[in-house]
Parts: C-alpha cells; structure tokens; sequence
C-alpha cells in the first residue's frame, strides 16, 4: 500500500473480519476499528494517526 501523509487509512470490519483488518494494517493502514462503533471512536482513532 502506497503511503501518504495526506490520507490516513482506517480499515472497518465486523468483529469475525478483525484479522482482515489486522492485515490491512500489516500492509499499510494507519489503523483499523471493528463495527458496531460510536463517532467519537473514529474521530479519536483520526486523531491520534493525525
């Protein structure tokens, strides 16, 4: 995955996908939330890759 400072990637997924997930960071992703999830966790999740 081509890395950029101007987008951060996040990977969703339902909890029996998270190993997806995972991987998706494993090759790039700044980071991964499973679902069901509030606003303020992905807002949190940006925040803190940002």
């Amino acid at each position: 995955m081509k890395r950029s400072k101007d987008v951060t990637v996040i990977a969703v997924a339902e909890r029996r996908f998270e190993e997806l997930a995972v991987e998706a960071v494993r090759e790039g992703a700044d980071g991964y939330i499973i679902q069901p999830f509030a606003a303020n966790d992905v807002l949190s999740l940006v925040q803190k890759r940002t």
